[in-house]
């Protein structure tokens, strides 16, 4: 990368990373030897976050410059070629996209931007399902999502904000189901235990918070 790297994730497979850097691009590489497999570039703007679909045939990624891209790994059929662009999602208008986390079933992505939404897209063509999540639209003030993570059996998503705050909330009906508040600063990370049971959230307040939603 010629410029600071911000974002990485491993294949499914352990045999990849893909990282995403202030240079604009997605880079994927092999993890025994780091040799360059695919160096995808289309992004106007430094890529902030990366994540592999599940089944490892792709990469997503979103940028500062509003987009949420995802590129091909491996041949699709008759659609796409390993190496191409599978499509680009304008869905947060020209708002960062900081955070985007794949359902399970590697059929939809969740995607965490500064309009203070998040937003549900189709992993195969990147087609929006509304309704998105608004939970946290402030009145007073613009309240970035800066984080977000499905819950292990992809029943549920907690996303973090500027303010400090996590709500979980239904994937079916887009409602929340629990808040949390106890943190002082941004949360600017977030991760499932992988029994569902607890989350971990990061937060610019220099925390790591461990709780149980209930």
């Amino acid at each position: 990368h010629a410029d600071r790297v911000g974002a990485v994730s491993w294949s499914s497979d352990s045999q990849q990373i893909a990282s995403g850097s202030e240079d604009k691009t997605v880079q994927v590489w092999i993890t025994t030897n780091g040799t360059l497999s695919f160096d995808f570039q289309g992004h106007t703007a430094g890529v902030l976050c990366v994540g592999w679909q599940p089944d490892s045939s792709s990469v997503a990624s979103g940028s500062w410059d509003g987009t949420l891209r995802d590129w091909a790994t491996i041949q699709h059929g008759d659609h796409f070629n390993a190496g191409d662009q599978i499509f680009s999602y304008d869905g947060h208008g020209k708002n960062e996209v900081y955070a985007l986390a794949w359902s399970p079933d590697g059929n939809f992505i969740a995607s965490a931007g500064a309009d203070q939404t998040v937003q549900i897209s189709r992993g195969v063509d990147g087609t929006p399902r509304p309704g998105f999540f608004t939970g946290h639209r402030s009145t007073q003030h613009v309240n970035p999502v800066r984080s977000v993570a499905w819950s292990p059996l992809g029943d549920f998503i907690a996303s973090g904000d500027t303010d400090g705050t996590v709500y979980v909330w239904r994937v079916a009906g887009r409602k929340t189901v629990f808040t949390y508040r106890g943190h002082k600063g941004a949360v600017n990370a977030l991760a499932w235990s992988p029994d569902g049971k607890k989350i971990a959230s990061a937060s610019a307040d220099n925390t790591v918070h461990v709780w149980q939603p209930s």
